[in-house]
């Protein structure tokens, strides 16, 4: 696990080693162990390493071969399926991990080809030295990110925004269309945009193709499903075959691994099958808050107890909520922080890397992908009606919108507007008009591209703030999530039951109480915890309602009083706030 950044200049001009430099050091917590630069003319590339598979100074990148120069992050599950493959075609090796597999396969049988054969999760720039081609490539999810910015001058790429932001050209401005999307659809983020204005996220499955100042965006990898299993018995089979092959492959690391263990459904299966294929017992983490009925905690430790984890409970107290911490999650995650609780995943995986963690497993995805949150999530509703539209923007998200009448009405006519848009890059074209098995599946297909793209980016940046990798095995095996979307959608929602299928597979195993557990969001700092955020808003009040955001979306007669904005208005007011601090953010 690694950070990548790299620069091409159009103009003629030559990159100095002083630029990629200045970009590499904001991301140091992403790969401590080493990094090296690599220039050449108008392009540069750095890159900073995390040992996870081969601690030798083997694997340092950026990596050269005779025809590519590659800065690469994330881990190949199969790459010693693959190294066996190119032996057999009469390539050597002199190093342990996939960096050297990945170069030499896209050597072997090009980029096509081999994105077609290795399973994980990937961010790569890949320089093509005959042709002079640059190829920036994302993962088939978006499991790693991967930013970019581009002028009539140059690009600029990063594993960070902040590597992005370092270059003195580049005005640090909001993305207003990703303002007006957060406040209506929250975490239904577009998988493109980010809250910078003109830096961009490499979509997933795609990538780049850059020759001079040419860039032309090419689909690898596309999600789709046929319905194809109606079979229960089968489907479970199939589920646990893969799942079971999915974890095993997480494990493979010379690190230390951990577990994050909320006590749900998805959590459980992962921290069981885990530990039933290790030699120790498995590290396991839970979150938990200042309040008696935890039922996060309480569910966790049951499985604890009856299969003997080495359980760690973090607690998530008042004082993790001030303005340093605010402000620190703020500058990893390059967001405005629209749930509270990535506050408490942050301090969870520093708590894992204190104790000497460098991995760490945990359930991202299944929600998504096995629609877990179909009871939860309003806009599902919509299902067994006709979902166009206008049906989602009046009866869904207008009425959700952070703010309501407090917005000033030009900016709620925006708001609906960039929606419109919005709905029809990431809904419609997966409208089928067929069943309701078909609706279930065009939903999570959205769910996936939007949503969960949004949750992995900030697990992965929550993460490696703290120099961990965060592994997430129901999703960087691309074979589970195609699984799922050749089930039917009458057997994977099933009795009333979200997440039929996984729930099935573990009833054998874990304790009845987690298998019939309903589903619920990951929880948020109870109610308590508002006091606090409150307490803040008042003795910041002044610069708050000053806040350029403040000023910009929300009628002034409202922004005279504290007293006018809910808790959850109040948290949105705070971060844009600090938002604006953090990075400096030019009016």
């Amino acid at each position: 696990m690694c950070g990548l950044v790299g620069k091409i200049k159009f103009n003629g001009n030559h990159v100095e080693k002083s630029e990629i430099e200045k970009m590499l050091e904001l991301i140091i917590h992403r790969g401590p162990d080493a990094g090296d630069i690599w220039t050449e003319k108008n392009i540069g590339l750095g890159h900073r390493l995390l040992k996870i598979q081969d601690l030798s100074e083997n694997s340092i990148q950026p990596y050269i071969n005779e025809d590519f120069v590659m800065s690469y992050n994330g881990e190949i599950y199969n790459f010693a399926d693959i190294k066996s493959e190119l032996i057999l075609k009469g390539k050597t090796f002199k190093s342990d991990g996939d960096t050297e597999v990945l170069i030499k396969a896209f050597s072997s049988w090009g980029i096509e080809k081999t994105l077609k054969k290795i399973e994980g999760c990937f961010a790569i720039a890949l320089f093509n030295k005959k042709a002079r081609k640059m190829y920036l490539i994302r993962d088939r999810f978006g499991i790693k990110p991967l930013h970019f910015y581009k002028d009539e001058e140059c690009i600029v790429f990063a594993s960070e925004i902040k590597s992005i932001l370092a270059n003195s050209n580049i005005r640090k401005d909001y993305n207003y269309e990703t303002v007006m999307i957060s406040l209506a659809s929250k975490l239904w983020m577009d998988p493109e945009l980010t809250f910078f204005k003109d830096i961009y996220t490499i979509e997933p499955g795609t990538y780049l193709e850059i020759n001079n100042d040419s860039v032309v965006k090419k689909y690898y990898y596309e999600l789709s499903y046929d319905n194809g299993i109606n079979d229960e018995n089968v489907a479970v089979n199939q589920f646990a075959n893969i799942f079971e092959d999915s974890v095993r492959k997480k494990l493979i690391s010379k690190v230390p691994i951990a577990a994050f263990l909320s006590g749900g459904i998805d959590s459980s299966l992962l921290c069981k099958v885990a530990n039933d294929n290790l030699q120790e017992p498995l590290n396991t983490y839970t979150i938990h808050y200042n309040n008696d009925n935890d039922l996060d905690l309480n569910h966790a430790l049951e499985l604890v107890n009856k299969e003997k984890f080495k359980q760690h409970n973090i607690l998530i107290a008042n004082e993790h909520y001030m303005l340093k911490q605010i402000d620190e999650v703020i500058y990893h995650i390059e967001e405005i922080l629209i749930d509270k609780v990535y506050i408490s995943v942050y301090f969870n995986y520093k708590a894992a890397k204190n104790d000497g963690f460098t991995v760490v497993l945990n359930g991202q995805g299944s929600d998504e992908v096995w629609l877990g949150y179909i009871f939860n999530w309003g806009i599902f509703k919509f299902i067994n009606q006709n979902d166009n539209i206008d049906t989602l923007l009046k009866e869904y998200f207008i009425p959700n919108m952070i703010f309501g009448n407090k917005l000033k009405p030009d900016i709620k006519h925006n708001i609906e507007k960039t929606l419109r848009d919005y709905l029809n890059r990431n809904l419609v074209k997966y409208q089928k008009d067929k069943d309701e098995d078909d609706k279930l599946n065009n939903y999570s297909i959205m769910a996936i591209r939007t949503i969960l793209h949004n949750l992995l980016l900030q697990e992965d940046k929550l993460a490696m703030a703290h120099s961990v990798e965060s592994r997430v095995p129901f999703v960087d095996s691309h074979k589970l999530v195609e699984l799922s979307m050749s089930i039917s959608g009458n057997i994977k929602i099933k009795d009333g039951r979200e997440k039929y299928i996984p729930r099935t597979y573990g009833k054998s195993f874990l304790p009845q109480s987690i298998v019939d557990r309903k589903k619920y969001a990951f929880p948020e700092p109870p109610s308590v915890y508002n006091h606090q955020i409150k307490e803040i808003c008042m003795d910041n009040w002044k610069q708050i309602s000053g806040g350029r955001m403040a000023k910009e979306i929300i009628l002034p007669e409202y922004l005279n009083s504290i007293n006018n904005f809910s808790d959850v208005e109040l948290w949105w007011l705070l971060v844009y706030w600090r938002f604006e601090k953090v990075f400096v953010m030019e009016g």
